[in-house]
């Protein structure tokens, strides 16, 4: 997660930009701000902070504008930086517990943590001055609807206190419901919102004409390494056997794109699709295309297809890849573009899966492919569902009765609607050149 140091940290949303009732308040807009870039995620697992948001129902994408609204994004250049404001020196330090009003660091002040396990800042925290985090200090939440650093953020730790998650001293929890918050800058900032507050949105970490100083990492501890030479006049050229090459599909079979199917007019043109025993399948709205499952009554239904016929131009231990084009429907109004299950909480995720039966009758489920939390959709959105696959020598063996493949793992009320599936080999294209292995290198 790559943040501006000059300007606004948005944290895993889309910042508004505008909405009633802020429609005279300009927005920072961080996806503009280049100049002193940071990766706060990077920071938080070498450096001992954490940065934490209270459970977000909302999709990820909440951008909504006024009608004939402009709003100019403010740039990295529109803060500078006020060293007035930040102490060289915390000699003559103010302990945090008895500031009055807690959410401010004023300007000037160098103010040390002095409290531990959970402080409550139901204003937010904007730091003019310092903040200073003291090397040793124990475990500490701040929790916070927003952290606004307009002078300096420092966390310090012992030079030899090993970097890891049982020794992280510090954790900001941005906290408070959908409402965006407002922050009027400091001194010679504080025009730069038409002499108003800023929109800052919500849980934000914003860093504006400040800076953050944190030390975890040992100075012996090499981060970067000097490039002594750079050859660039020779050429590497690959031998055979020293790179991968395309595998070819069997005789008779198409190549690399084994199975491809649209549902355009047809729940299968070459192979017939349906949604399982108990189910019922359409096309989706008012179209002749779509495969849409409905009246699933447990997690294991959904779009399910025999694909024996084309064993024969599968091969064992080879790489596929499938890709399918998934919607996920719930009836439920209050759900429509929420966050599904998976996303939420990681369970009833999307999987794909393959079934076959032995002549001995037996009958076995191999799990293929499964979507992980941090891909998961929201409802009523298209989204792809893909990954490389492998199939066994028994899966496919010749005298098994059947080999099917299917889509399984929302809640059973909710509706799975398959737009396309493509099975295929990897294309020439997922190989490297043997003639110019260097070409998809970046220098410099």
């Amino acid at each position: 997660m790559k943040v501006s140091l000059w300007a606004l940290i948005g944290l895993a949303s889309t910042l508004r930009k505008g909405e009633a009732g802020h429609s005279s308040v300009p927005h920072v807009d961080s996806s503009s701000l280049v100049p002193g870039s940071l990766d706060l995620d990077e920071v938080e697992e070498e450096h001992g902070f954490e940065i934490w948001r209270e459970n977000e129902t909302k999709g990820e994408d909440e951008s909504e504008s006024l009608p004939n609204q402009v709003v100019r994004a403010l740039q990295s250049t529109d803060f500078v930086e006020q060293s007035e404001c930040m102490p060289s020196s915390c000699d003559t330090a103010t302990a945090f517990s008895t500031l009055v009003d807690q959410s401010v660091i004023p300007c000037g002040e160098c103010v040390t943590m002095d409290m531990v396990d959970t402080v409550a800042l139901s204003s937010g925290l904007n730091i003019i001055g310092k903040l200073q985090f003291p090397a040793g200090h124990e475990f500490v939440t701040i929790h916070t609807p927003f952290v606004f650093v307009q002078g300096e953020l420092e966390i310090l730790s012992n030079p030899d206190t090993s970097v890891s998650p049982s020794n992280a001293a510090v954790k900001f929890m941005l906290t408070g419901d959908a409402n965006d918050s407002e922050i009027i800058p400091h001194g010679a900032n504080a025009a730069k919102c038409g002499g108003g507050p800023c929109n800052i949105g919500k849980k934000a970490f914003v860093v504006a004409g400040g800076k953050l100083s944190i030390t975890a990492i040992p100075p012996s501890c090499a981060t970067w390494s000097k490039i002594t030479d750079l050859r660039t006049s020779a050429r590497v050229t690959l031998q055979p056997g020293e790179y991968d090459e395309p595998i070819p599909a069997p005789d008779g079979c198409s190549d690399p794109l084994l199975y491809d199917e649209a549902f355009e007019n047809s729940f299968g043109h070459d192979i017939l699709w349906t949604g399982g025993l108990g189910t019922n399948i359409h096309h989706e709205g008012n179209t002749n295309s779509g495969l849409v499952v409905t009246k699933r009554k447990v997690t294991n239904q959904g779009p399910f297809a025999d694909i024996t016929s084309l064993k024969s131009c599968m091969m064992a231990g080879v790489d596929y890849i499938f890709n399918a084009r998934v919607k996920l429907s719930n009836p439920t109004p209050l759900t429509f573009e929420q966050p599904t299950t998976c996303k939420l909480t990681g369970t009833n995720c999307l999987e794909l899966s393959i079934e076959y039966q032995k002549l001995d009758e037996s009958k076995h489920e191999r799990p293929k492919a499964k979507m992980t939390q941090a891909s998961a959709p929201n409802y009523n959105t298209e989204f792809l569902f893909g990954a490389t696959v492998q199939f066994t020598p028994e899966e496919l063996h010749d005298d098994n009765v059947y080999l099917v493949i299917y889509m399984s793992g929302p809640d059973a009320d909710v509706d799975i609607i398959l737009e396309e599936f493509t099975l295929s080999l990897p294309g020439v294209e997922s190989y490297p050149n043997p003639a110019d292995a260097c070409a998809e290198l970046a220098i410099g």
